[in-house]
């Protein structure tokens, strides 16, 4: 939700800048590299984190939970 907003907010800047002050078709390839770079960036720490997680804790439950439901088996109730 943020990022769709984010990305789309930082091209239209750049589309509807006033051409007297710096709406040009530079600056819309300008923030279409820097919104390209803040996605690879935003990826490969995201990437990094998990991996970090991933060492240090299981990122699934097993497959008992997993049928059984996470409210049932973590917490002895049912939600729903």
């Amino acid at each position: 939700m943020h990022g769709v907003g984010g990305i789309a907010g930082s091209i239209l800047t750049a589309v509807f800048a006033d051409p007297l002050i710096a709406g040009t078709s530079a600056t819309v390839l300008t923030q279409l590299i820097a919104v390209a770079a803040v996605a690879a960036y935003s990826g490969a720490a995201t990437a990094g984190v998990l991996v970090l997680i991933r060492l240090l804790m299981p990122l699934r439950v097993d497959a008992v939970q997993e049928m059984e439901g996470l409210d049932i088996s973590l917490h002895l109730e049912r939600q729903h």
